[in-house]
């Protein structure tokens, strides 16, 4: 069964998502990150680079006009490209703000701030998962990251 899972209250949203990058590249998946544009994908790309030497975590930024970095563990890219139907990770972490849509996905992960803005946006969001049928799980991460 396909699952999204929601992240809510996350003081820090870039901070985290760099935290559950590493936590899903620890786990021997590979991950697919959708940024809200190329600006984001450039500062989370950069953020990636910056971990501890002892968290390396490699990384391909993919903007469409190339062939889809089939073979890297974690792959960054933006504004709704055309993904391939083969060698796609199953895994996702939107970070934009619409909804994740691709139906060769497994499991979509979603980090959402404290703002009323980013909330709101993401009950729709959250909404859409369950009338898609996916299976939902949520997380308040207030007061732990």
């Amino acid at each position: 069964m396909k699952t999204a899972t929601f992240y809510t209250h996350v003081a820090v949203p870039e901070v985290f998502a760099c935290r559950l990058i590493g936590t899903v590249y620890d786990k021997a998946s590979r991950l697919l990150v959708l940024c809200q544009d190329e600006a984001e994908m450039a500062r989370l790309s950069d953020s990636l680079w910056a971990q501890a030497d002892d968290s390396f975590l490699a990384h391909e930024t993919w903007t469409g006009d190339a062939p889809f970095p089939a073979h890297a563990p974690i792959v960054l890219t933006f504004g709704g490209q055309t993904l391939p139907e083969q060698g796609v990770p199953t895994v996702a972490l939107n970070l934009a703000t619409d909804l994740c849509a691709y139906p060769q996905l497994a499991r979509v992960l979603e980090i959402v701030g404290a703002d009323e803005a980013q909330l709101a946006a993401a009950r729709g969001r959250f909404a859409a998962y369950r009338q898609a049928g996916l299976t939902l799980e949520h997380y308040s991460m207030q007061g732990k990251a």
